[in-house]
C-alpha cells in the first residue's frame, strides 16, 4: 500500500541524506509496527497506543497530555494504568528506553561521542544524561564505551 511505500521512501531518504541512526531505526522500527498491527487486525488498547507511540517518539519531548490524547484517556487514568501494567510511570519508561538506546547507540561505533548519543535519545542536558546512564548501567557511558573499545 502507498503508506508502506512512503515510509520506505522516508526510511531511504534518511539513510542517503542524513545518516542520523536513531531517526533511521526509529523509522524502521514505526513501519514494521504499522505493518503488524495492519496484518494482526487487532485495535490496540489505550495503553498499547500509548506505549507504541512512546517508542516511536522517545526521541521527542513527550507530555502526559499528549499521551493521554493519543490513547483518548485522562491524564490520571492513563498514569494509573500504565503504573499497575508496566510497573513503572511514564517517565520512567520514557527514560529507560532513552538510556537503553544510548547504550546500544554508543556500544554499535567505536566514534560515537557520549554527547551525540543524548542528543539523538532526546536529552537536552548532556550532565543529567550521563547521571541517569551511571544509575542504570552502575558505569557512566564513557566507562561503558572504553570497556567496549579498548
Amino acid at each position: 500500500p502507498e503508506e508502506y511505500l512512503s515510509g520506505i521512501q522516508r526510511i531511504i531518504r534518511e539513510y542517503y541524506d542524513r545518516k542520523r541512526e536513531g531517526q533511521l531505526s526509529a523509522y524502521v522500527y514505526s513501519l514494521f509496527v504499522d505493518f503488524l498491527e495492519h496484518c494482526s487486525g487487532t485495535p490496540l488498547s489505550p495503553l498499547e497506543q500509548t506505549t507504541l507511540f512512546i517508542e516511536r517518539n522517545f526521541t521527542r519531548k513527550l507530555s502526559l497530555e499528549q499521551l493521554a490524547a493519543v490513547s483518548g484517556i485522562s491524564v490520571s487514568k492513563l498514569c494509573n494504568d500504565f503504573r499497575r501494567h508496566c510497573g513503572c510511570t511514564v517517565f520512567t519508561y520514557i527514560l529507560n528506553l532513552r538510556l537503553t538506546y544510548a547504550r546500544s547507540f554508543l556500544q554499535a561505533s567505536q566514534e560515537a561521542r557520549t554527547k551525540d548519543a543524548a542528543i539523538r535519545c532526546g536529552f537536552e542536558d548532556i550532565s543529567y544524561f550521563c547521571k541517569a546512564y551511571k544509575k542504570k548501567f552502575g558505569r557512566t557511558p564513557a566507562q561503558d564505551k572504553s570497556s567496549q573499545f579498548p
